[in-house]
């Protein structure tokens, strides 16, 4: 009895009016109004101020919304959960990310353990996947860099380094390995400017002391290897995404901790009882090379 109650409380304080809040709860006004009245009945003083149709909260009244509120929210948690059990052998997950190649391995396993689940899946750099997990949009990332944002825990499950890319007859393509101060000379094709593979290859540069000389920047990975290949310049890749090119190099760094990504899951710390999260992680859990839990 008292849960109605202070749902049809909850309710008129919300609306402003016991004929909203009647509307709300699709009950009549007579039945929100006697809700309300054995509500004060049991607490011996009035919740409401009533101005003509309308109400206004008393000081009390603001004490029970505070304790009425978290009830409701208890409720739709215990209802999330429910709806979480049926949904985690169907649903609908969302996932933001940087890049396929990390991805696809898990998905491959997730997709065998749980077939009927729809996954859509949206492509960006790292600033947009951020914002996508924080806006709800997309219900967890994948990055290539870890780093703490607030509000977002994370799970590195697999750490990759940078190659350089050179085209074939190169003066660097013939190296075991690439010192940064052999690309001072060189033009380096960006990637564009949210984009972790660039952050981390910039920061390193920054480290070695080394200028970097750059008048192109494309935001496609297809389209820089089809520079490469031209001969616009050098660029840089995570090994992961090296593709087999009959007209380019893949070098690596003499220093490969110095370029290292690493393939990052992140989600809403407020989202960790979703089922459909759980199951994700969980499948990822399973394929850890490198396991490193931060922020959870």
């Amino acid at each position: 009895m008292i849960y109605a109650q202070l749902r049809a409380f909850l309710a008129a304080a919300r609306c402003g009016s016991f004929s909203e809040g009647a509307r709300v709860l699709k009950i009549t006004q007579p039945s929100i109004s006697k809700q309300i009245r054995d509500l004060e009945e049991r607490c011996g003083e009035p919740l409401f101020d009533r101005i003509g149709r309308q109400v206004r909260l008393t000081p009390l009244g603001l004490q029970v919304m505070t304790i009425a509120r978290r009830m409701i929210d208890a409720e739709l948690d215990a209802l999330q959960v429910l709806t979480d059990v049926k949904a985690v052998a169907s649903g609908h997950l969302r996932i933001a990310a940087v890049g396929p190649y990390h991805l696809m391995e898990i998905l491959s396993a997730f997709n065998r353990r749980y077939p009927r689940v729809r996954v859509s899946i949206e492509f960006g750099h790292s600033r947009h996947v951020e914002e996508a997990v924080n806006s709800f949009d997309a219900d967890l990332g994948v990055l290539a860099r870890q780093h703490r944002v607030d509000g977002l825990a994370s799970l590195c499950y697999r750490q990759c380094p940078l190659l350089l890319s050179v085209p074939r007859g190169h003066r660097l393509a013939s190296c075991a390995v690439i010192h940064f101060d052999q690309l001072e000379s060189e033009w380096v094709i960006h990637r564009e400017s949210g984009s972790s593979s660039r952050q981390i290859f910039e920061a390193a540069c920054r480290a070695a002391g080394v200028p970097i000389h750059s008048v192109l920047e494309i935001g496609s990975r297809e389209a820089i290897r089809i520079a490469v290949a031209n001969g616009l310049g050098v660029s840089y890749v995570s090994r992961d995404e090296a593709v087999t090119h009959d007209t380019i190099v893949y070098v690596p760094f003499a220093d490969p901790g110095a370029v290292m990504t690493n393939a990052t899951l992140i989600w809403r710390k407020d989202r960790q009882a979703n089922t459909l999260i759980e199951a994700f992680l969980d499948t990822a859990q399973g394929l850890l090379q490198t396991p490193q839990a931060v922020g959870a």
